[in-house]
């Protein structure tokens, strides 16, 4: 079942249909899929922009709006990706974003600017722009693409509204539920025999599914460090319920939930390298049972 955009407790969004919701504000929109998303996305523009809005589609694909977005030429949409011969976008991008933000529609009520590859801002980039996703001009949407939020600064993603594509465009519901499921495996140090299943489980799948797991356990845990941070609005960046989040985070201290977060990452980066993961995983699941009390 799908989640409002409007509640603040909750960020994991898995109906693509969803995105029609967005009117103002910053928006995060996450998903192994760019094409899907970013077509999407236009759809979602293409409602906002639209003079005669249809029902059927949310845009009639008839006037001058439609036509200038589907000719890339519409003067109120923006586009901001790495630049030419670049691995990053840069403090200077933002910049011209910001400068960009504070004018006034041409032409259309509102002015979208989409951040492709968002994974891609620096830390100058993404620290210059926090401002602006927290508090937007009224009329200017601001949308993030990324294929994981878990790359991009936490102080961003708390900023946004977030989309997760899951049905669409990641897999199955199935698939992330299954996933969401063995992630709940490291914290029940309890029931030894589900942990060593776990083990074995994650010893056998491939190392793709293994790293997926390790980035919503990543997710997780920064979700706990806010919860135990006691933050402000917190948007988290898991799929776990609140409720079963708030109740993980009991166990562990912040210190220790700062040291997880290293673990898991070193985890990862191992198992992406080729590592074994059987033993990886070992290792991290003893840890993550020796620092829960």
């Amino acid at each position: 079942m799908c989640l409002s955009l409007e509640k603040s407790d909750s960020i994991d969004v898995c109906a693509t249909e969803l995105i029609r919701g967005i009117q103002s504000g910053s928006f995060l929109i996450e998903g192994p899929d760019k094409e899907k998303i970013l077509k999407k996305v236009l759809e979602t523009v293409k409602g906002l922009f639209c003079s005669v809005v249809q029902e059927s589609t949310g845009y009639c694909q008839s006037c001058s709006d439609c036509q200038m977005l589907a000719k890339g030429s519409h003067p109120d949409l923006y586009w901001i990706r790495a630049g030419a011969g670049s691995s990053v976008i840069k403090i200077e991008d933002i910049r011209l974003l910001k400068e960009r933000v504070s004018v006034k529609p041409f032409q259309a009520k509102s002015k979208i600017f989409i951040i492709e590859k968002a994974e891609r801002l620096n830390v100058s980039a993404a620290n210059a722009l926090l401002k602006t996703l927290e508090e937007p001009p009224q009329g200017v949407v601001l949308i993030l693409v990324t294929a994981s939020a878990s790359q991009l600064l936490p102080t961003v993603v708390s900023r946004c509204a977030r989309i997760r594509f899951s049905q669409d465009a990641g897999g199955s519901d199935a698939d992330f539920e299954e996933r969401d499921s063995l992630v709940e495996v490291f914290f029940d140090k309890n029931d030894p025999g589900a942990q060593r299943k776990l083990y074995e489980e994650l010893g056998s799948i491939e190392r793709k599914q293994v790293v997926d797991v390790l980035t919503e356990l990543v997710c997780v845990f920064r979700d706990m460090l806010m919860i135990k941070l006691e933050a402000e609005a917190v948007n988290f960046m898991s799929r776990q319920p609140p409720q079963t989040l708030r109740g993980f985070s009991q166990n562990f201290s912040i210190a220790d939930i700062e040291m997880l977060i290293d673990e898991v990452l070193r985890a990862k980066y191992y198992v992406n390298g080729n590592a074994n993961t059987k033993l990886s995983m070992d290792l991290l699941i003893k840890t993550i049972n020796k620092s829960s009390s």
